[in-house]
């Protein structure tokens, strides 16, 4: 069972824009919330910097 999702972001979630695909995401986050799956934020960035990538979404920046 899985119960957590962890994601880097440059370079692996964040494209070369330093960018993802919203719409898609916004899909994918609501299948997790229904499953009870955490997606959590793992990267050396700042916590203020990557919060705005998230701003309509209820993560976990660590």
């Amino acid at each position: 069972m899985i119960k957590l999702i962890a994601v880097d972001m440059d370079g692996t979630f964040l494209n070369s824009q330093s960018k993802y695909n919203e719409v898609r995401f916004k899909e994918i986050h609501s299948k997790l919330d229904e499953k009870g799956i955490h997606f959590v934020v793992a990267s050396g960035n700042q916590y203020y910097q990557l919060k705005d990538f998230f701003t309509d979404y209820n993560v976990r920046i660590r």
